[in-house]
């Protein structure tokens, strides 16, 4: 008995130390209650489920990105987010004036916001537009997409990284902690690798071409992600996030890929290539007009308003369709005439029927993106219509403009070294010399030496009336090989059918054969640029040669 009671004895201490100290941890949880140490446990599973929401749709929108990269017009998408811009800042400015339409608005949305967007402070996707739209407007296609990218999957890295183990890591002032900066740049990493090492690339547009660059492919997606993760890191002067992230991961890029040029590297002119184009490209002539051939060139070009650089296939069918009124061909997209950028439809004469069927080959052939340098027979023509048919002011110029050139003409100015450029000098330039003097009967100067040039005025008149005689067509097709050959006697013997394509391709180049001879080529650039002009003087026979017969 005595045992049972003391058995008893100490449960009942036991009760009362357990119930003391069940009072005691209860009256410390209602004190960190009421001094708002603690919050509500359904409130901290309601605000990670609203964050859970909006970092999965951060993270979405970088898989649209993707698809964004590969298959739209960068000024589309900006458009587009331009449109989306409008509506949610209207929305916004609605919300903080009408306390019934931010109800409705909450309600709808407010699971993806957080508290302070709810009541003090603008939605995020404001600045999360804004910093694409930036980023779009500002910088290359690849490269906003990359920027746009660490946004998406950087920021949401840190976030995630950031609360699941921040605790555990070093934390700086601004609340943001080391382990979810570490985050942050493997994502980015990875992210790096998925654009530039997987998806396909412009070789002429991109900002980073493996073979060309200084920069491996490793050491850039590291590179790219310490840029993300310390542009995360960053508090720039208490901005968004979602508009510092973009625009200085952006900036830096740019700086490191196009500034300092370590994305690909550009064509080095040699210094007595240099020599060469300081004496041909700039001089004074006699009559104390500064002529500038690369100038007038632009401005030749300028005058059309050809196909933007990247412009997405609309059409399905491409046809040929005669107008026997016209006594011309006319090319349709989807049954609908193809026209000039002037506005005139694009007519072929009956007498260049094959022109009619290359032209239509050359938009048939276009994939989904479309290249202004992939259609050389249409911006050919839509040149002779738009400028030589329409106005006979501009025809005129045009023809002096390229009469000056005469005096800047390439093969007129020749060097005594080394002896490999001389010998090509004597093997392609001075047939060519010898062939326009005896044909026309005119005189051509040259000269070896650093001064200006000035060709008899009998010689510029009698010349003038040649070319003046050409049609629309023929003195379109001359314009673009003088410009491109940058010599007005190569482009002539080229339209007269003195020389081929390849021959007048050389005739251009002998200058960068020449140092190519010594130096060796530069791969992806010397080839790249001849196939280019053999291309563009190719597409200048095709114009004017082709026919019926």
């Amino acid at each position: 008995m005595a045992i049972h009671r003391n058995l008893a004895a100490k449960n009942r201490m036991q009760k009362q130390k357990l119930n003391a100290a069940i009072r005691k941890q209860s009256a410390l949880l209602e004190t960190k209650l009421k001094n708002g140490k603690i919050t509500d446990t359904y409130a901290n599973k309601k605000r990670d489920i609203s964050e859970l929401s909006r970092k999965l749709l951060h993270s979405a929108i970088g898989f649209i990105v993707l698809l964004i990269y590969s298959d739209s017009e960068t000024i589309a998408v900006r458009n587009n987010l331009l449109y989306m811009f409008a509506f949610v800042f209207s929305a916004e400015i609605l919300r903080f004036f009408s306390k019934s339409f931010n109800e409705m608005y909450i309600r709808v949305l407010g699971f993806m916001m957080r508290e302070r967007e709810k009541t003090e402070k603008y939605n995020g996707v404001i600045s999360y537009l804004i910093g694409c739209i930036g980023v779009l407007t500002l910088f290359p296609k690849d490269i906003a997409s990359i920027s746009i990218l660490i946004l998406s999957w950087c920021d949401t890295a840190a976030s995630f990284v950031g609360r699941r183990w921040g605790n555990y890591t070093y934390k700086f002032r601004n609340g943001k902690s080391l382990a979810g900066t570490l985050g942050s740049m493997t994502v980015g990493s990875i992210a790096a690798f998925i654009f530039w090492g997987l998806l396909k690339h412009d070789p002429e547009n991109s900002s980073w071409v493996e073979e060309k660059s200084l920069l491996p492919l490793p050491i850039l997606t590291i590179l790219t992600g310490t840029i993300g993760g310390m542009s995360e890191l960053i508090d720039l002067w208490g901005l968004d996030d979602n508009l510092v992230i973009p625009l200085l991961s952006g900036t830096i890029l740019w700086i490191l890929l196009r500034g300092l040029g370590l994305g690909a590297r550009r064509k080095v002119m040699l210094c007595s290539n240099l020599l060469i184009q300081i004496k041909r490209g700039f001089r004074i002539n006699s009559s104390g007009t500064f002529q500038q051939l690369q100038l007038e060139k632009e401005g030749a070009v300028s005058q059309t308003k050809k196909v933007e650089k990247t412009l997405r296939k609309f059409w399905k069918q491409v046809s040929i369709q005669s107008n026997t009124d016209t006594q011309t061909y006319e090319i349709l997209l989807d049954k609908r005439s193809l026209k000039t950028p002037g506005g005139s439809k694009l007519s072929i004469p009956y007498s260049k029927k094959i022109l009619a069927y290359l032209i239509a080959g050359e938009w048939e052939s276009q994939n989904h993106l479309l290249k202004q340098h992939s259609l050389p027979l249409t911006s050919l023509i839509s040149r002779a219509i738009d400028a030589f048919d329409k106005d006979i002011n501009t025809k005129q110029e045009v023809i002096n403009n390229l009469l000056r050139c005469l005096d800047n003409d390439l093969i007129c100015y020749q060097e005594s070294y080394p002896d490999s450029l001389v010998e090509l000098q004597q093997r392609h330039w001075v047939p060519i010399l010898n062939w326009v003097q005896k044909t026309y009967n005119v005189e051509i100067k040259t000269t070896d030496g650093i001064s200006g040039l000035k060709q008899p005025e009998s010689t510029r008149k009698k010349l003038k009336d040649i070319i003046e005689n050409f049609d629309s067509l023929k003195l379109s097709g001359f314009e673009r090989a003088t410009m491109l050959s940058k010599s007005f006697l190569i482009g002539l013997a080229l339209v007269e059918r003195k020389l081929s394509v390849e021959e007048a391709s050389t005739a251009s180049l002998i200058e960068i054969i020449s140092q190519t001879m010594k130096w060796g080529k530069i791969e992806n650039a010397h080839d790249v640029e001849n196939e280019s002009i053999k291309r563009q003087l190719g597409s200048v026979i095709c114009a004017i040669m082709v026919s019926n017969n």
